[in-house]
């Protein structure tokens, strides 16, 4: 049975999350952390699905859903976007040790946590292995899967084309609506775009949107959340935009270099290409930084795999953790 609940965080922070709840025997956690515009019930679509021996935990971070509120400074765009994210990071690992201690999580022994971040979820997996930590709760977490982290949002590089085009050509539609059809959307990558991994110049090309189908439409009124988007999305690891890029590399060398089990990264073929370029860019730096990532393209996949074909999206999810 799925429980909804409050976990209220020793620094002040609460944090709304959604539980499968414990099982018999040994068992392992999966930890899901959602993007931009959506929150917790983002992942309701997997938990028709739970694989057996698993338990399933999705937050709504700070911002998101019933959770601690943004403060006006932050909706106001007049704080330090580094703050921001060491409050998330603060945030996650104090529900990390939640998890642990009031919920019972089972860290090791068959057990284990494994924890997904999607979108520009994953910068939260860059701020815990890039600010100075005071606990080791981060040892609880055996693997980590980066699912879909745009390159400009997380790694602090240039936009893309396409993500140009669709959202920064002047229109008169909605900001969010128009972020979301870009998200959602469904591009036509070449083959040799994606066998490359972005080393041959792409011929980009947006060819549908998700939003204009009706059961995305559905989904989308229960699990999205496009108010305040500039704020929610303003968190970096550090302020200056030019020096977004070096800390990004920072904390994947740290991620490299951690007792890490496993780091998984998975895109769909489809996706939009901020997501594959990030992806790409993240597998490269780890592999320099001495640590080979599993990894999935799924074919024909986009922004949204784990609404259109969530079955898939677990066999991936298992085969990555």
């Amino acid at each position: 049975m799925v429980v909804d609940d409050f976990a209220r965080l020793p620094s002040g922070g609460i944090i709304s999350y959604r539980d499968t709840g414990a099982v018999d025997g040994a068992y392992r956690t999966f930890i899901f952390v959602h993007g931009v515009g959506s929150h917790k019930r983002a992942w309701d679509p997997l938990l028709d699905y739970v694989p057996p021996a698993s338990r399933v935990i999705t937050i709504s971070v700070r911002g998101y859903g019933d959770s601690k509120p943004l403060s006006a400074e932050q909706l106001a765009l007049k704080s330090p976007p580094s703050e921001l994210h060491q409050q998330h990071t603060t945030d996650f690992l104090e529900f990390l040790e939640y998890v642990t201690t009031d919920l019972g999580v089972p860290t090791a022994n068959g057990g284990g946590i494994t924890v997904l971040f999607w979108s520009k979820g994953c910068s939260l997996a860059l701020g815990l292995y890039y600010f100075p930590r005071k606990t080791d709760i981060l040892n609880s977490v055996q693997s980590i899967i980066f699912y879909e982290p745009p390159a400009p949002a997380v790694f602090g590089q240039a936009n893309d084309p396409t993500a140009i085009a669709c959202l920064y050509t002047p229109s008169d539609e909605d900001p969010g609506l128009r972020f979301s059809k870009y998200a959602a959307g469904f591009f036509r990558n070449p083959r040799e775009y994606l066998a490359s991994k972005g080393k041959t110049p792409p011929v980009l090309e947006f060819y549908h949107s998700g939003v204009d189908d009706p059961a995305f439409r559905a989904r989308s009124k229960i699990a999205a959340e496009r108010e305040n988007m500039p704020a929610k999305q303003n968190w970096y690891l550090v302020d200056a935009p030019e020096e977004r890029e070096a800390a990004a590399k920072k904390a994947v060398e740290n991620i490299a270099k951690s007792d890490l089990k496993s780091v998984g990264i998975m895109w769909g073929s489809e996706g939009p290409p901020a997501s594959l370029l990030g992806s790409w860019l993240l597998e490269d730096w780890l592999l320099k930084a001495g640590r080979v990532a599993k990894t999935r393209q799924v074919e024909g996949g986009n922004h949204f795999i784990h609404w259109y074909r969530p079955k898939e999206f677990w066999t991936v999810v298992l085969e990555l953790s």
